[in-house]
Order: structure tokens, then C-alpha cells, then sequence
């Protein structure tokens, strides 16, 4: 069961670090109401940080299933 702690706190700051980030970008997106000037290449970079945590999402929430599933089959 430690181990799954571990895993779980492991999991948990990678959202919690996706959360922030996100939070960020909606900011500079607009979110706070403040005009950011941002140019067509900041756009790009935030268009590849966007798709970057996506995929991070992604692969955390695969781990989180498939960590479920063998725990289920040990239990």
C-alpha cells in the first residue's frame, strides 16, 4: 500500500502542477481581464504548452487507470 501512496501523491502534484499552469494560461488568454499584448509567436508558445499539459493529463490519467486495474486484480 505504500507504494500506491506514493504513486498517489506522485499523480496528484502532477495535476495540482497542470492546475496552476492552466490557471496561467487562461490568465493570459484573457481569463483575468486584462489585455496581455501578446504577439502570434506567444501564441504559438502557449498553443504548445496547451497541448503539452493536455498530454500530460492524458498519461497521468492512464497511469491513475491502469494503477486502478491491478490493484482490482491483486485485491
Amino acid at each position: 500500500m505504500k507504494a500506491f501512496a506514493r504513486f498517489a501523491d506522485h499523480q496528484g502534484d502532477r495535476i495540482l502542477t497542470a492546475s496552476y499552469a492552466l490557471s496561467t494560461l487562461a490568465d493570459l488568454l484573457g481569463r483575468d481581464g486584462l489585455d496581455h499584448q501578446l504577439s502570434d509567436r506567444d501564441f504559438k508558445g502557449l498553443h504548445h504548452a496547451l497541448k503539452a499539459l493536455a498530454d500530460l493529463m492524458h498519461c497521468s490519467a492512464m497511469d491513475l487507470y491502469q494503477t486502478a486495474e491491478k490493484i482490482g486484480r491483486e485485491a
